[in-house]
């Protein structure tokens, strides 16, 4: 072997070798799952009944060719009527219930596993606020063991994803081998909508969708024997200047609902921060980024990926399951980038010994990452 030929592999072997004989918490099965409707972005905006020239083609010129979302009936003039809050309050009950219950049952399904053997669910959302939260619904509601162990992850937006995941992955470490925790991403963003017509409103309107996610996560006695990616580490940043660019306007709109302000900065903002979130998670592990092999990325909107996929120097293949998770879901807040993953784990071209990385952003301003080892 040259030593050019080393060098270049030099970094990956050195990282595996010293991991060697740990035992990490894996990720077992991955399950998505959406509302039984999908509109086209032409459907959306002519329910609504929107008539503004540059709302309409705000609408048209997204990349996005549908989303799954809770609305109501149309009348029988083809608009659907303006939801309350207790409306919209009661569409987020009802909704994370229906997900919450379908993804658990498809994750769990993939192991033969029945709900009484789960130890631990982390429950992620912020497109509603529920007292009690939604993992108490679900407890009832799937007849988990009443003795299971829970947590509601609230407020976090487009990067809980992440997060939550590493509040799974402690779970299930201090837990020890044969733990197994429940992940859910449950976001029923048409909860947040407003229907009033200015350019911020449309904005959101025409960008986020609904949806869940449930990842089983398990720490093994044996990492030999492994069943899915081992969850090795992670790497956040907050940028504390920039909070004001993604947050939720409570009540202070013309409806008095909460709405969500999304700052045209963003794309750029993350843009020139995102090498250090990456670069400081690879640092930790002496490895570079020719050593990942795979990349999935919070469908946070076209702009911002342009933005990440420039400054990591990425390219389409790179991020193709986040391409396609925009074009054809919309942006579902915490549960997007597991929507890339699924579609990732689908594909099965990970192989052993293989690296990936997760990374999602949100309010804070938030930029998450996750290193994965297959």
């Amino acid at each position: 072997m040259s030593l050019k030929e080393y060098t270049l592999i030099d970094t990956k072997q050195r990282f595996l070798d010293a991991i060697s004989g740990n035992s990490y918490p894996q990720i077992l099965s991955v399950a998505t799952a959406n509302p039984p409707k999908r509109y086209s972005q032409l459907e959306v905006i002519d329910l609504f009944g929107t008539k503004d020239i540059k709302i309409r083609k705000l609408f048209k010129k997204s990349h996005i060719k549908g989303r799954y979302l809770y609305l109501p009936e149309p009348g029988e003039n083809g608009i659907i009527r303006n939801e309350s809050n207790h409306d919209l309050i009661t569409k987020h009950l009802n909704g994370s219930i229906e997900l919450g219950t379908k993804v658990t049952r498809r994750c769990l399904s993939q192991l033969d596993m029945d709900v009484t053997e789960v130890d631990h669910v982390v429950c992620v959302t912020s497109t509603g606020l529920l007292l009690p939260g939604v993992s108490a619904h679900l407890v009832k509601h799937l007849k988990f063991r009443n003795n299971i162990q829970r947590t509601d992850i609230v407020g976090m937006g487009c990067s809980a994803g992440i997060p939550s995941l590493r509040c799974a992955t402690e779970s299930a470490s201090a837990g020890g081998p044969g733990k197994k925790v429940l992940l859910l991403c449950i976001e029923i963003s048409s909860s947040a909508y407003v229907n009033y017509e200015t350019i911020q409103a449309a904005v959101v309107n025409s960008l986020f969708g609904d949806g869940a996610t449930a990842l089983l996560l398990e720490t093994q006695k044996d990492s030999s024997t492994s069943k899915g990616p081992q969850i090795i580490g992670f790497e956040s940043r907050i940028l504390t200047d920039h909070m004001d660019m993604l947050k939720y306007d409570m009540f202070e709109n013309e409806e008095n609902k909460i709405s969500l302000i999304l700052s045209k900065e963003l794309p750029y903002i993350i843009g020139n921060n995102i090498e250090g979130v990456l670069y400081g998670l690879l640092d930790k592990y002496g490895l570079k980024k020719r050593d990942i092999s795979h990349w999935v990325v919070h469908a946070g909107g076209r702009k911002v990926l342009e933005s990440i996929k420039y400054n990591l120097g990425l390219s389409n293949i790179d991020i193709r399951h986040t391409m396609v998770v925009h074009e054809e879901y919309g942006n579902m807040s915490s549960g997007s980038v597991f929507f890339s993953f699924e579609r990732l784990t689908k594909e099965k071209v990970a192989k052993k010994g293989d690296l990936g990385v997760l990374i999602s952003m949100g309010p804070g301003l938030a930029i998450e990452s996750c290193l994965l080892l297959w």
